[in-house]
């Protein structure tokens, strides 16, 4: 649709619910673009969260914002009867919102209080100091983040919006009790898309990972926490599929509840906040055993029927997040319900990252 892809998933939910997603490819750790394949273009690392609390400014509850590592979510909940009315809405909010002044040195102050409060926050801010690590690629150091949230100007901000908020930039996903649009529905929506906007991809920097060293890091905080980083660094030719199924299988053999996982054209890692500081490489050293595999499989296929069912909106960042990385939400079922545990091996020999890890220890 005028160069952003929108692509539907029919199901029913009470009351002909309908969730409109955004995913838009910006984040806490990424700031380097190239327009049209030949400008390089410096971002604010800050600018995606400054350009939610916007959002949630002028439209309160109306929209929910996710800001992640390198996308950031926006999701609105309508109905079977509005939906053409509430995605030209969007549609128009993403791409046609015009920004105010004073509004936004309102947000940006709302903007670094949230951060100084959280930063208090032993695993807030060990986290964010472990993406240095998982976010090697893409140079992520943490003062960097809170220089731009103290330097970013009004200026600057409304010169990233014109550059990052366009339809090459961006995919919606709408997931629902959705109904046939109307031909001069389809007509309006596609008048709230500007076309002639420039293509915007990540600007890549893989480093040579066998120049990756592990990190271990002590600092003070009022809460002890403890923070483990496996740093994935697959081989460029490997494709995306590839390494989030590694990821997403291999990971499995992590216990820790609190687990996080990323994958992303430049990173892969997994975020482990756990009781106990331990090595996490050595989940990684051997491949999953058939019975892990198996596992693996059928909870990722109950994690992805669960969402669908009760949680909506988690459903629609999963599903974004791996269109964002160009996997189409047909292809990766496929994936889980037929490749085998020879398919997985006999791939996976090819494709094994290199495997680097960091230690964030907070402490008193």
């Amino acid at each position: 649709m005028n160069g952003l892809k929108v692509t539907y998933n029919l199901h029913e939910y009470s009351g002909d619910k309908v969730y409109i997603s955004f995913a838009i490819g910006m984040g806490v750790s990424v700031r380097r673009y190239c327009l049209d394949e030949k400008q390089e273009f410096l971002s604010n690392l800050a600018f995606a969260n400054v350009w939610s609390n916007y959002i949630k400014k002028l439209y309160g509850l109306d929209y929910k914002c996710i800001v992640d590592r390198t996308n950031t979510y926006v999701v609105k909940q309508t109905n079977q009867k509005n939906i053409a009315v509430a995605m030209e809405e969007f549609l128009k909010m993403v791409f046609s919102t015009t920004y105010d002044a004073e509004v936004f040195e309102q947000v940006k102050i709302k903007t670094m209080d949230n951060f100084k409060g959280v930063y208090k926050n032993g695993r807030f801010r060990g986290v964010h100091k472990s993406y240095e690590a998982t976010e090697w690629n893409k140079e992520f150091y943490l003062k960097r983040l809170i220089d731009d949230i103290q330097g970013i100007t009004y200026e600057q901000f409304v010169d990233i919006a014109k550059k990052l908020l366009v339809p090459s930039n961006c995919q919606v996903f709408v997931n629902g009790s959705v109904r046939e649009l109307s031909d001069g529905e389809i007509e309006s929506m596609k008048q709230a898309i500007p076309i002639d906007k420039p293509k915007v991809t990540l600007l890549a920097n893989i480093q040579n990972p066998y120049l990756r060293k592990d990190m271990h890091v002590i600092e003070v905080a009022e809460e002890p926490c403890n923070i483990n980083a496996i740093c994935l660094s697959f081989d460029t030719k490997v494709n995306m599929i590839t390494r989030y199924y590694y990821a997403v299988i291999e990971g499995s053999k992590i216990k820790e509840r609190n687990k996080y996982m990323h994958v992303d054209f430049m990173d892969a890692s997994y975020i482990v906040i756990s009781e106990e500081l331990r090595s996490m490489k050595r989940v990684f050293q051997n491949l999953a055993t058939k019975e892990q595999y198996e596992e693996a499989q059928q909870q990722e296929k109950i994690r992805i029927t669960e969402w669908l069912e009760n949680e909506p909106i988690m459903f629609a960042t999963k599903v974004l997040e791996i269109q964002m990385l160009g996997i189409s939400l047909t292809e990766y079922l496929q994936l889980l319900n037929q490749f085998s545990y020879e398919d997985y091996i006999g791939v996976m020999k090819e494709c094994r990252p290199v495997i680097c890890e960091a230690q964030v220890v907070m402490r008193r």
